[in-house]
This record gives structure tokens, C-alpha cells and sequence, in this order.
């Protein structure tokens, strides 16, 4: 992993590996991340706090269709965005913010609501770490390649 500029270069199997704590648990979250890939079609995790068995946390990556996801787990349900309705491509850096409020998730990029739907309950916390460039799923890391 290189550093360009004050983003971190993820070349295929490096991650940022952040212990859990209860400032990384929040029942509401905002996540607000630039990327950029080096490579598409295959799945990429951008930001992993979710439990291997999907029972707590919240996630981003890109999906295999080359578009941005977001997953939380609530005590109420579990809420996902798998296919958003922007496709990302290589070399272009985008603006991705993710956002529960306790009442709607919310995916914006690059400034523009892409998509959201109606959501309730607080983020189930997680023990996992938070990952930057990897998943918490060990079946499929999805190491990141590009720039966060």
C-alpha cells in the first residue's frame, strides 16, 4: 500500500485494519469516501464493519455489475442497496456518501441522491474491525485496487 496525496494506493491485497470500538458502532452513520478504481468487474469492498454473517455492521463496496452498494443491519432488519443505479468505471474519481438517519438509507454519488429507501431501527453493533479495502468475509476478501 503507497500513500498519493492523503489517499491511500490499494494495489489488490492491502487494508487498513482499524480495531472495533464503540465510537466505530453508531446506531445512525454517515460514511463519506472519494475512490478510484483501477479495474472493473469484480467485486471491490470499500468500507467493511459488517459481521461475516451479516447479522451487524454496515458495508460499501462495489458489486460485480460495477456499482456501489451499501449494507447496515438494524435491530429491525437488514437494508441494502445492491444494485445502485450508477455504473463507476476506472480511473475517474467518485464521491461516494452513505447515510442512515434512523429513517431512510441513502446512497449519494458525486454529490447526486442515487437512490435510498425507507429504513428504521439502530445499527446492530459489530465486533468485526473496520476494514478499509478488504471485507470481513474470509470466503471473498475483495481486496480494493485503486486509490481511497
Amino acid at each position: 500500500m503507497g500513500v498519493s496525496g492523503t489517499a491511500l494506493n490499494f494495489g489488490g491485497d492491502d487494508v487498513v485494519f482499524i480495531p472495533s470500538t464503540n465510537s466505530l458502532n453508531p446506531s445512525m452513520i454517515y460514511i463519506d469516501v472519494w475512490v478510484q478504481f483501477y479495474d472493473i468487474g469484480t467485486y471491490k469492498e470499500i468500507v467493511n464493519k459488517m459481521s461475516p454473517d451479516l447479522l451487524a455492521g454496515y458495508r460499501i463496496f462495489r458489486t460485480i455489475h460495477n456499482t456501489i452498494a451499501t449494507v447496515i443491519r438494524t435491530n429491525i432488519g437488514l437494508y441494502s442497496f445492491e444494485e445502485a443505479v450508477v455504473t463507476v468505471n476506472p480511473g475517474i474519481w467518485y464521491h461516494i456518501i452513505s447515510i442512515y438517519d434512523g429513517n431512510k438509507l441513502e446512497l449519494y454519488i458525486d454529490n447526486l441522491l442515487v437512490t435510498w429507501i425507507p429504513a428504521g431501527g439502530n445499527i446492530i453493533p459489530s465486533s468485526t474491525p473496520l476494514l478499509i479495502g478488504k471485507s470481513n468475509f474470509p470466503e471473498d476478501p475483495g481486496f480494493f485496487y485503486g486509490i481511497i
